[in-house]
């Protein structure tokens, strides 16, 4: 990871967890409740998602749109994709 910051590089590391209906509902509540909390929303947040993950990967990459961005995501979407973005960045 080093080299992605001389490189001037954002990582990303990737991660998965499987959740049954339970633990989706019980995520699906706490983002609910910390989109509408002024205070430790990221502590929270943090606290449901970072149990348990199989670590998948680490990547370095530009921070820039790509051209279809939208389009690619939107067609992940359609196909059931789930895609959560965590980022220090600002909210778009």
């Amino acid at each position: 990871m080093a080299s992605f910051f001389q490189l001037g590089l954002r990582t990303l590391t990737i991660a998965s967890r499987r959740l049954n209906s339970e633990e989706y509902q019980e995520i699906e509540n706490l983002l609910k409740d910390a989109s509408q909390s002024m205070t430790n929303r990221e502590e929270e947040l943090a606290r449901s998602f970072d149990a348990q993950l199989t670590l998948l990967g680490t990547t370095g990459v530009e921070d820039q749109l790509q051209e279809e961005v939208q389009e690619t995501l939107e067609s992940l979407k359609d196909a059931g994709i789930k895609i959560w973005v965590l980022t220090t960045g600002n909210r778009c």
